[in-house]
């Protein structure tokens, strides 16, 4: 995977530190539903091309 110049300027761990406030909610008999994203966390999954959690 090629790092594009925006990815560049976080260090690894800001980086997940902004993707892991993500909130998720489970509940029993139930498909996990993924609270909602930041449009900064939207793009800092979709530049490097990787794909989003379920729910999007």
């Amino acid at each position: 995977m090629q790092i594009t110049v925006p990815l560049k300027k976080y260090t690894l761990p800001s980086l997940l530190d902004k993707l892991r406030v993500i909130e998720c909610f489970e509940q029993s008999g139930r498909v996990l539903k993924v609270g909602e994203m930041l449009d900064e966390q939207k793009r800092l999954y979709h530049e490097p091309g990787v794909r989003p959690p379920g729910s999007l």
